[in-house]
């Protein structure tokens, strides 16, 4: 949305293992961030332009083992200083926090995290341990996301007195058939 409305927004792809982002946008994914934190290209090699939103976008590149390690040397961090100033946004997509060890160091290398769950999916008790984990890593969590909202579902949860609330207002969350 951001993008749509005429702003300059970054999207990175740091998911080296299970990468999404150039495969929902039809792009290809290489070059992309691995070789671009292996100094293989340069930031304006790397980057592409989605022409539905207008947003640039990093892909995550070819796979490589060693991903983890530029992490590790704060390269992300490096990339991401080289480009903010030509970006009012920058979002980085990284692996889930409990799969593997990537998002608590990406954390790092950012202003804010926002935690995305998916609804339905993901448990409590998950996201607090992960959200917990975050925290103890220094990250600054900024926002949590439920992603996959069943709105028709989500319409009849409440709590406490807001259920009447909910229930009175219902259309305001249900869409039109």
């Amino acid at each position: 949305m951001h993008a749509k409305a005429g702003r300059r927004v970054l999207l990175i792809d740091a998911d080296f293992r299970q990468s999404s982002v150039a495969t929902m946008l039809r792009l290809p994914s290489t070059p992309g961030l691995t070789e671009l934190m292996a100094r293989q290209k340069t930031v304006e090699e790397v980057i592409r332009q989605d022409p539905a939103s207008g947003a640039h976008l990093i892909t995550a590149g070819k796979p490589v083992p060693t991903a983890h390690d530029f992490l590790i040397a704060g390269r992300l961090a490096e990339i991401i200083a080289e480009v903010c100033g030509q970006y009012e946004l920058i979002i980085v997509d990284s692996p889930p926090v409990l799969s593997v060890a990537d998002a608590p160091l990406i954390a790092q290398a950012v202003d804010g995290t926002i935690f995305v769950g998916r609804w339905g999916k993901t448990r409590k008790q998950t996201m607090i341990f992960a959200l917990r984990q975050l925290a103890q890593t220094g990250a600054s969590i900024i926002g949590l996301v439920l992603s996959r909202v069943d709105v028709r579902r989500a319409a009849n949860y409440s709590y406490g007195d807001a259920g009447q609330y909910h229930g009175k207002h219902k259309k305001y969350y249900l869409e039109k058939a």
